[in-house]
């Protein structure tokens, strides 16, 4: 993602954040973190439902179906902007210079709660509009999602009906399925 960070006076910042980076082996990049620990001190651990996440029993039942095709957001929390205003309390100082982040901060509490929310919804919406309930299974996982059973092309209209909603929501999946 690109322009992530605009910079600013020091008087417009209203809290300051730390920045860092995390490694993705798999994907062989790091991932920039934009860690909001004043925030995450004060504000409660999301309480979602406990089938919102898919159960270790669900993966590993799912895993023996004969097909799958996984979806990944790109940069899912650099998708949605975020204003001055708001972006003020996650100021980052650096070598004397102060910047802003443009998007979510990934490393507050409550966006992955957020994404569980809304990708589980996406996923559920896709296997509706293809009126196949039973062929099909899906997994939200953050903002990773598989599609999986044993009838491919229920699974890739599945998929379709998700990256054609991810769309409409103004969002995007990265390109490179796994099927």
């Amino acid at each position: 993602a690109e322009n992530l960070l605009v910079e600013v006076t020091p008087s417009e910042a209203q809290r300051f954040s730390q920045s860092f980076t995390v490694a993705e082996l798999s994907k062989r990049r790091r991932r920039w973190i934009v860690w909001p620990k004043w925030l995450n001190d004060v504000t409660p651990k999301p309480e979602l439902p406990d089938n919102l996440f898919p159960s270790v029993e669900s993966i590993r039942s799912r895993a023996l179906l004969k097909a799958a095709v996984c979806l990944d957001f790109a940069a899912f929390f650099h998708q949605f902007e975020i204003g001055r205003e708001v972006a003020a309390f996650f100021a980052i100082s650096k070598v004397g210079r102060v910047f802003l982040p443009t998007t979510i901060p990934t490393g507050a509490r409550s966006p992955p709660a957020f994404a569980q929310i809304l990708v589980t919804a996406i996923v559920s919406a896709s296997i509706s509009r293809i009126g196949r309930r039973g062929d099909v299974v899906g997994d939200a996982f953050i903002d990773n999602i598989r599609f999986s059973g044993d009838n491919l092309e229920s699974i890739t209209d599945a998929a379709n009906a998700c990256l054609d909603i991810a769309c409409s929501l103004g969002a995007t999946i990265n390109e490179g399925r796994d099927e």
